[in-house]
C-alpha cells in the first residue's frame, strides 16, 4: 500500500514539475462529489492537454441499510464508508475549449466497513448465531479512471475557473472480509464463513464500477 502512494506520488510531482517547467500554467481547484472532499493541482503541457495530480477523501457517519439478505435472513446493516483516493489523470481538450476528456488512474482505499445483528444464520453448510462483522474494498488498489467534464483550470486570461467532472473508477471486483461475533463466534467453520463470504460478493458486484462526479472551482495563478 506505502509503495502504491508512494510511487504515484512520486510520478504526479515529477510530472507536475515538468509540466509547469514547459507550459509556464498552474492552477488549483477544491471540489466536492462522490469521492468525497478533493484538492488538486493541474499543470499545462500542451494547449490541449493538462496533467491533474491530488487527493480525495471523506469518512461517513454511520448508516442503516436495510433488506440485505446473509445466510438467508433479510437483516438490517449499519454501515459506514471511508473515501481516500490519489488521482493521477491527464486531461485532452480535444476541441480547444472547456470540455474534456480523461483518463489515467488513482490509488484506491475506498472501503466500507458494516455491522449486523446477532441471529440465526445459515452460512455456507452450516448454522450458527452470529453477529457479522464486514469489511468491503475494491481488489485493485491502482483503479483505472475514464470519463469527461468541463472546465481548464489553467484557462488563459482567467483567474476562477468553474469545473465538474463525470466518470467511472474501475476499482475491480469487491473483496469481502466477514468476522463472527456473538454465541458461536468460535465455533464458525472458515469455510462456511468464505462460502458467505463469496455470496456477498457476488451479490454486490456492481461494486467494481464506482461512478464520480464532482464540482469544483480553480485558481488559475
Amino acid at each position: 500500500m506505502k509503495k502504491s502512494i508512494t510511487m504515484i506520488s512520486l510520478t504526479g510531482l515529477l510530472l507536475s514539475s515538468s509540466a509547469v517547467q514547459a507550459a509556464g500554467e498552474f492552477g488549483i481547484t477544491a471540489k466536492i462529489g462522490t469521492l468525497g472532499w478533493g484538492l488538486e493541482g493541474t499543470a499545462g503541457i500542451t494547449e490541449k492537454i493538462n496533467l491533474r495530480f491530488g487527493y480525495n477523501g471523506v469518512s461517513s457517519d454511520e448508516f442503516t441499510v436495510d433488506d440485505i439478505d446473509v445466510g438467508g435472513i433479510n437483516t438490517s446493516w449499519k454501515v459506514k464508508g471511508s473515501l481516500q483516493t490519489i488521482p493521477l489523470l491527464v486531461d485532452w481538450h480535444a476541441f480547444g475549449a472547456a470540455f474534456r476528456f480523461t483518463g489515467g488512474v488513482m490509488y484506491n482505499n475506498n472501503k466500507f466497513e458494516a455491522r449486523a445483528p446477532v441471529n440465526t444464520y445459515d452460512l455456507g453448510a452450516g448454522t450458527y448465531e452470529v453477529g457479522l462483522d464486514a469489511s468491503v474494498e475494491g481488489s485493485n488498489q491502482v483503479s483505472p479512471y475514464l470519463g469527461v467534464g468541463w472546465g481548464n483550470a489553467v484557462s488563459k486570461n482567467r483567474r476562477w475557473i468553474f469545473s465538474a467532472d463525470l466518470g467511472f473508477l474501475f476499482q475491480g471486483s469487491p473483496d469481502v472480509t466477514l468476522t463472527p461475533t456473538g454465541p458461536d463466534a468460535g465455533i464458525v467453520d472458515p469455510e462456511d464463513l468464505a462460502a458467505e463470504e463469496r455470496n456477498i460478493e457476488d451479490e454486490i458486484k456492481y461494486f467494481k464500477i464506482y461512478p464520480v462526479a464532482n464540482v469544483g472551482v480553480s485558481y488559475h495563478f
